[in-house]
Parts: C-alpha cells; sequence; structure tokens
C-alpha cells in the first residue's frame, strides 16, 4: 500500500481544488491556520519555559516534543503563507515534499 497522504492527494478530485478558489473560503482557512499556530506558538512557549529549568538528562524527551511543535508550526505557515499570497500549493510542492517525514513528525508523540 503507498503514502496515505500521496494516495489522499491522488484522489482529490479537481473540484475540490476550486475550494480555494473562493475568497470566503481561503479566509476561513486561514483563521483556522492562524487559530492554530497561536495555540502551538502558547505550547512551545510553555514547552521552551519547562526547559529552562530541567537538566539536559532530564529535558531529552522534550527536546523531541519541542523539535515537533517546531516543525508544525513551519508547517502552518506555510500554509498560512499560500493563503495569504492566495497561491495554491503547486504538483511540483507535493511532489518534493517528504510526507513520510512529515506524518512521522506529527504523530509522534
Amino acid at each position: 500500500m503507498g503514502n496515505p497522504f500521496t494516495l489522499m492527494f491522488e484522489k482529490t478530485p479537481p473540484s475540490s481544488n476550486r475550494l480555494l478558489d473562493c475568497p470566503a473560503k481561503r479566509r476561513d482557512l486561514l483563521v483556522k491556520v492562524e487559530s492554530l499556530i497561536a495555540v502551538l506558538e502558547i505550547s512551545r512557549n510553555k514547552l521552551e519555559r519547562r526547559l529552562a529549568r530541567l537538566s539536559p538528562i532530564e529535558a531529552e524527551d522534550l527536546f523531541a516534543k519541542r523539535r515537533r511543535l517546531t516543525n508544525t508550526l513551519d508547517v502552518c505557515r506555510h500554509a498560512q503563507s499560500a493563503l495569504r499570497e492566495h497561491d495554491p500549493i503547486t504538483a511540483e510542492e507535493l511532489a518534493e515534499t517528504d510526507f513520510d517525514a512529515l506524518a512521522e513528525a506529527l504523530s509522534a508523540g
């Protein structure tokens, strides 16, 4: 069986991509992405404060969580930028994305 993210994009009907052409839909998605970014930033800040109080040995697991939070924030900021610029994610960008690594980063924990 193939990568579930690749399969998801292969099965996406072309009509669903047109939803992002609708300014109202883009604004709605942008609000959701920005809300997610705010929550992730709060979580990362709390994690940073916790890390500052621990020794490197005690904080080992938290370093991995910080890396996952940072990676997720990067993905969300990319989506935010794409929604603001009105430039859809291209097929080339999808082809260059390592969805296995993304899935691992998002599901680890």
